[in-house]
């Protein structure tokens, strides 16, 4: 990587904590252009599923969405445990969880704790894109528990801000100073593992407060904050690095 940062003309980072969490970078400053991911305006398509019908999952029921490979280090054992603990399947919340997962022991994990948890449905597919874009609109919002260690920025934040759906996270680098998310995501802060699991039942805790309104207008307007971060309004940036 070093090499690569000398030899390079220019560094493109997304965020700005980018700087923070790889000091090395801080040496070839000059050379760093911070442009922020763009949209998935209307990427995916629709209207091939209903998932509600395809999992069981009751019409009163808030959806929480999780999407993405599965692996111990997105920490689901974690996220099924707190969506347990904080009972929310009493608030009328369902979690519902979809990816690939390739480590068969992890993949039997998950699948026993959520066949024994109520209002959790776990999917071991990759979800299409042809379908995708139903899977983010039938949901009320998305969670993803990263580990902040290894978790600088997030793809499905951006999805799912795209599809105007609010998200549960960590304060992962491409949250950090970003009042828009702080004021309508479900934000917080862990400095240990052991404390991540404390954090994550904090925030289901006040999910609890949520109605299916509230989370829709906290979606709209990260997706008007997405705008500001759209491929589009971003163009001449993107540009300027092949200058």
């Amino acid at each position: 990587m070093k090499l690569l940062m000398a030899w390079s003309d220019q560094i493109h980072v997304l965020c700005e904590a980018t700087l923070q969490e790889i000091p090395s970078l801080k040496k070839y400053q000059s050379k760093v252009i911070c442009i922020p991911h763009g949209d998935y305006f209307e990427n995916f398509g629709s209207g091939l599923v209903n998932i509600r019908e395809k999992y069981g999952i009751d019409p009163s029921k808030k959806i929480i969405f999780f999407t993405g490979k599965i692996g111990p280090y997105k920490n689901l054992d974690l996220l099924i445990e707190c969506f347990n603990r904080s009972h929310l399947v009493e608030s009328n919340f369902a979690l519902l969880i979809c990816g690939a997962c390739k480590d068969l022991d992890y993949r039997k994990k998950i699948s026993a704790m959520a066949q024994t948890s109520l209002g959790v449905f776990a999917d071991f597919h990759f979800v299409e894109n042809d379908c995708m874009g139903d899977y983010l609109i039938q949901s009320d919002l998305l969670i993803a528990p990263y580990d902040i260690s290894s978790s600088l920025n997030s793809g499905t934040m951006w999805m799912a801000f795209s599809y105007s759906k609010t998200m549960v996270l960590p304060e992962i680098g491409c949250v950090q100073g970003e009042k828009a998310i702080a004021d309508n995501a479900f934000v917080y802060r862990y400095a240990s593992e052991a404390e991540h699991a404390e954090k994550l039942c904090e925030v289901m805790e006040k999910l609890k407060t949520e109605t299916a309104e509230s989370l829709f207008e906290k979606g709209n307007r990260l997706y008007s904050y997405m705008q500001t971060k759209s491929w589009e309004s971003h163009k001449q940036e993107w540009l300027s690095l092949y200058d």
